[in-house]
């Protein structure tokens, strides 16, 4: 949990730990942090910021959920969110770290299917041609243009 500093029922900091507001009222003896409610923080100005889960950006690739000033809604401080725009440098951060990940989760898979391409490989020769065309789709993975929205190859029967 998290507080924040009110003034005319505007947030004007934002966010305050548990222990910046004991280092502010050193002679103020707080409840714990769960039992911390707006009621123990009126007097000081401040209240309680509910936390909630962040959502995803719509685009991971160019895109960033950040923490914003949080809400009143209904009587309630609600964190909040809002997207913004990467850098340059950070989308191409991000699209070269997506390909890495693309590349383990392959060859993690290529790994698992090792044994169909064996020479004492218990499949028959039409089922090896199934995977060997599998194995060949997962090594041209890379050729698609979106680390993102993969089509990954479907496994043979």
């Amino acid at each position: 949990m998290f507080f924040a500093r009110i003034e005319n029922d505007e947030i004007v900091e934002y966010p305050v730990s548990l222990i910046q507001l004991k280092e502010r009222h050193p002679t103020v003896s707080f409840p714990p942090m769960k039992s911390i409610t707006d009621l123990h923080l009126e007097e000081f100005g401040y209240v309680c910021v509910r936390e909630r889960t962040p959502p995803l950006p719509a685009n991971e690739a160019t895109h960033r959920v950040v923490q914003a000033v949080p809400k009143n809604q209904n009587g309630w401080w609600l964190q909040d969110f809002v997207e913004e725009e990467l850098t340059d440098d950070e989308k191409t951060e991000k699209i070269t770290k997506r390909w890495a990940w693309v590349r383990k989760e392959r060859l993690g898979i290529l790994r698992e299917t090792d044994w169909t391409i064996l020479p004492d490989s218990p499949l028959i020769s039409s089922k090896r041609g199934e995977w060997k065309q599998y194995r060949q789709s997962l090594r041209d993975i890379t050729d698609q243009p979106d680390p993102f929205n993969i089509t990954w190859p479907t496994e043979p029967e």
